[in-house]
């Protein structure tokens, strides 16, 4: 997948790179909490790392997070997140992507905000930063773990591991402003409804 286009040689760090979307986001997808794991195609024994994940998810679902498996490649997940109560992202919601490579679990799957937000340690291309993704990542890491480290991570801003030097130094010196920003991409970008996510990825609802 490629989601981010960057010429470092050209740009350097780039504050606002460019945003291409992944084929499979608009494939339809099957929700997690109301499909059995007969329902979630495998097409070779390497992922079955992947459906003991979706399983435990399954058991012990996120209270932010909606989870739907494409229905032609358990490797990509779409993910809808409502923002945690007590934060500025509360009553807002964000389309997430998640994609494992062939290297998984060695290699920590690319999760990524579709839907724009505003956060110091997310890029413009949705790319979370996060050392549970980069450095501490090990073979044994659970995506419920990752999962809830992101909701952390929208509670509890990084500003000193920024992703985006302009918004870490804003949230230091200037809050009242970083929450103001953040405001204002929440309203332009995520007050669309679950349902309408839903209608809009091809996101299937089972009755549980």
């Amino acid at each position: 997948m490629v989601v981010k286009i960057r010429a470092e040689n050209i740009d350097g760090v780039v504050e606002k790179p460019k945003l291409c979307q992944p084929k499979a986001l608009h494939v339809p997808a099957i929700n997690l909490q109301g499909a059995s794991v007969k329902d979630i195609p495998v097409s070779n024994r390497i992922i079955s790392r992947i459906l003991r994940e979706a399983n435990n998810l399954k058991q012990k679902p996120l209270e932010n997070f909606t989870i739907f498996v494409c229905n032609d490649n358990a490797l990509f997940w779409k993910l809808i997140m409502t923002g945690p109560i007590d934060t500025y992202y509360y009553g807002y919601t964000w389309l997430l992507s998640v994609e494992f490579s062939q290297d998984y679990p060695f290699r920590p799957p690319d999760i990524r905000f579709v839907t724009p937000i505003y956060h110091c340690n997310i890029s413009d291309d949705g790319l979370i930063c996060h050392e549970i993704l980069r450095s501490h990542w090990t073979h044994q890491t659970i995506i419920y773990d990752v999962l809830k480290q992101i909701i952390g991570l929208l509670s509890e801003p990084e500003p000193n591991d920024a992703i985006s030097t302009a918004k870490g130094n804003l949230y230091n010196t200037a809050r009242e402003d970083y929450y103001k920003e953040l405001k204002e991409y929440n309203e332009k970008y995520a007050k669309a409804t679950i349902e309408e996510l839903k209608k809009q990825y091809q996101l299937e609802q089972y009755d549980i």
